[in-house]
């Protein structure tokens, strides 16, 4: 009896009535940044505070009311105009010359607008950090499904040789199902790298704004470059004379008697020099310590605000239009022959005393500000945290690369010797299914310290700020 394994469609189901799309990463970052709902959604939140900053500009210009009444009686005015009619009009302008409302909503309007301009790019740099590692992803699945069906094909075929072996008298049945259900348990991980390329695959299309399933999309790269990261390769071409003592390229890994020294080295890739411009660049545009910054800046100038409640309030108010009088004194009978008058007045409203309103107000803004404060610095104590833990992270992903491309190669070396020692018989069908497996592990580690070093460069970007720095400011944000 022959073993057959079948196959499904590794990718997603290609149809005539999908639109097809292949991305780059540049492609996939700027359609994000485009197309991300949550990046459309805090623009137009952007838009509507750049409106209410203009709202509150108006507050300054001039008000103008006009005013026209037509008023019936029921019996007719004989002592005025002899007439059941009267008429009314009026015009009246009202400018502001002083409010500390105005002037200090001004100045918080302009605050709010700056707020929803760094939450802008807070969404940026999130869909950023989402839609690069969401395109390595995807790159990781389709590599875990080849290595899966690779891993699946080499062990079908040892279930032939087992098969054959049985006919021959060589194997019993225990060996020949044993082998199957090795076969089955690398068919399961086959489907389930699938079930995961398809979730990650509509994540990614989540992430560029499409609705999952819409189109049909292609990725341009097929493998992780880290070679082409400046900030990676040079780390690379530090680190690889540590982990190339052995004649074998890359396939030393930690010798028992490994110096400290050297590992030690290895948990120092980042110099004093590099973790300062990192540290001075978060301070500088990390979005969410320039939030809270913002927040405090707010809170400030709410205590101004609350303090100008102290100051007196300057009007201008005019007026053009028919005398102001009851209706039923009224002395013209048509809209065209009112008797129009004009009047000027100055108004100065001062609040002396408010029951201690105001200075309760004023505390309350004052304690408001110092609780921003205090979240700030924690804040600020997280980013710094968090920025390290990155540093970390990519220190541990870099050696972890290494460590398993090395072993990769030791792999490989270790089926050819086992195959050769298969044909002779000086080892059992078994036996090389453990090299097989120790080969396809040792994939599924590279692929995967390739992914996490890529994954912790961008989160140290993410975590930094500087793709929304005043360096890259100008390609992703949009000015006022």
């Amino acid at each position: 009896m022959r073993f057959y394994s079948i196959y499904f469609s590794v990718f997603v189901l290609s149809s005539p009535f999908l639109h097809s799309e292949t991305y780059s990463l540049k492609d996939a970052e700027e359609t994000a940044i485009a197309n991300n709902k949550q990046v459309q959604a805090t623009r137009q939140l952007l838009e509507k505070a750049r409106q209410g900053k203009l709202e509150s500009y108006s507050k300054w210009l001039p008000h103008l009311f006009a005013t026209t009444e037509m008023n019936l009686t029921q019996n007719k005015q004989e002592k005025f105009v002899n007439s059941r009619r009267g008429f009314l009009t009026q015009l009246a302008l009202s400018q502001a010359i002083f409010t500390s409302e105005a002037y200090y909503g001004v100045k918080l309007a302009e605050l709010y607008v700056k707020q929803l301009k760094l939450l802008l790019e807070a969404a940026i740099n999130d869909a950023l950090y989402s839609v690069r590692t969401a395109y390595y992803q995807v790159i990781l699945d389709q590599k875990n499904i080849a290595t899966a069906k690779e891993n699946t094909d080499l062990f079908t075929s040892l279930v032939e040789m087992m098969q054959g072996n049985y006919n021959s008298g060589l194997a019993i049945l225990y060996d020949v199902n044993q082998s199957k259900v090795i076969v089955a348990n690398s068919l399961t991980q086959y489907y389930q790298a699938i079930k995961r390329y398809r979730i990650d695959l509509d994540y990614f299309t989540e992430v560029l704004g499409t609705e999952p399933g819409s189109i049909e999309i292609s990725l341009s790269e097929e493998n992780f470059p880290l070679e082409k990261i400046p900030e990676i390769s040079t780390k690379l071409d530090i680190v690889v004379p540590i982990f190339s003592n052995n004649p074998l390229p890359y396939s030393s890994i930690y010798d028992r008697m490994f110096p400290q020294s050297q590992m030690g080295y290895m948990q120092k890739l980042f110099s004093s020099e590099e973790v300062q411009f990192w540290e001075d660049t978060m301070q500088r545009a990390r979005p969410s310590l320039r939030i809270s910054q913002n927040y405090v800046d707010i809170a400030d100038e709410t205590i101004r605000s609350r303090i100008g409640e102290y100051y007196p309030m300057v009007l201008v108010e005019g007026q053009y239009g028919g005398d102001p009088t009851e209706y039923i004194f009224l002395v013209s009978d048509r809209f065209t022959n009112q008797n129009f008058n004009w009047g000027l007045k100055f108004k100065l409203s001062w609040d002396v005393f408010d029951g201690l309103g105001r200075e309760r107000r004023i505390k309350k803004a004052r304690y408001e500000k110092r609780a921003l404060v205090y979240q700030y610095e924690n804040t600020l104590l997280e980013a710094f945290a968090d920025l390290r833990k990155q540093i970390f992270t990519i220190e541990e992903s870099i050696a972890s690369y290494l460590s398993s491309k090395g072993n990769v190669s030791l792999a490989n070396e270790t089926l050819l010797l086992a195959k050769e020692r298969l044909e002779v018989g000086y080892i059992t069908i078994f036996d090389y299914q453990i090299s097989v497996d120790g080969l396809i592990q040792a994939r599924y580690n590279l692929d995967q310290a390739e992914y996490d070093t890529l994954s912790a460069y961008y989160a140290l970007r993410h975590a930094s700020g500087i793709d929304v720095s005043d360096y890259y400011r100008e390609f992703y944000v949009e000015e006022n």
